[in-house]
């Protein structure tokens, strides 16, 4: 790390490992290869670790950042991803009736200090999907 202000995503589930520059420089490397990457600011370096792909490219840190000051944010996010991220911070499971529901694309913003089920009736009030919650667990369907 060569700056001051950055996120890195790398959750052992994950296909990619991103990291997103807010200020500052980070350098990324791997222990499978030589090469390095120095990232700048307003830059997400995303690696697959299927392919063990690199990308670099601007972005909105905001994005990617957002949960440091209590906030949800997503732009054109799917909702397999969306729920993902609920999954992380509300330790819930998710159930979709039908998959194609997952491709679903959204953008939005909340606060992560509500209830999970106020995102969720953000989500219904816009859409044909509807969510039942039971315990810990929440269904996704058509409505």
């Amino acid at each position: 790390v060569l700056g001051t202000s950055f996120n890195v995503s790398a959750y052992g589930n994950d296909e990619c490992v991103m990291t997103t520059l807010v200020s500052g420089s980070v350098e990324v490397g791997s222990n499978h290869g030589k090469d390095k990457y120095r990232i700048h600011p307003g830059n997400i370096l995303t690696y697959t670790r299927k392919t063990e792909q690199v990308v670099v490219e601007e972005c909105d840190t905001e994005l990617y950042t957002s949960w440091i000051t209590g906030e949800f944010k997503f732009r054109d996010m799917c909702l397999a991803n969306i729920m993902k991220k609920l999954n992380r911070w509300y330790d819930c499971q998710i159930v979709f009736e039908d998959e194609s529901l997952k491709n679903l694309h959204f953008s939005g913003a909340a606060e992560k200090d509500r209830p999970i089920s106020y995102l969720l009736e953000m989500i219904e009030a816009v859409t044909d999907v509807s969510f039942e919650i039971q315990d810990k667990t929440i269904t996704v369907r058509h409505k």
